[in-house]
């Protein structure tokens, strides 16, 4: 699920869950790295490896954000809210565009 924050969207959502989305990404991509002995290193959305290795390192960014955004994270954030405040009644989720995830990857 990608929000771009110039406009107003069906949740106001803070720049706070996005910055924890990126730490996820760039946590499950130091991680992959290090397995394959990849030097990396990421500030917000720029990332560093060696140049022999930036092919690769293409590639687990991308399956990483897969992996991140297949999973249903408004769902479950929704999920969260309804149970700790089961009082206040939640907006639905925005329908889901036409976006095609796994194309991420080519």
């Amino acid at each position: 699920v990608f929000f771009f924050f110039k406009q107003k969207t069906a949740y106001e959502i803070s720049a706070c869950l996005v910055g924890s989305e990126m730490c996820i990404r760039d946590r499950y991509t130091a991680i992959e790295c290090q397995k394959e002995k990849i030097t990396f290193a990421a500030v917000h959305d720029s990332y560093w490896t060696h140049a022999c290795d930036i092919d690769r390192m293409n590639e687990i960014l991308r399956q990483q954000f897969v992996r991140l955004h297949g999973q249903p994270l408004l769902e479950e954030l929704r999920d969260s809210f309804e149970m700790r405040y089961p009082y206040i009644e939640f907006p639905p989720i925005p329908q889901r565009g036409k976006f095609i995830l796994s194309e991420v990857i080519n």
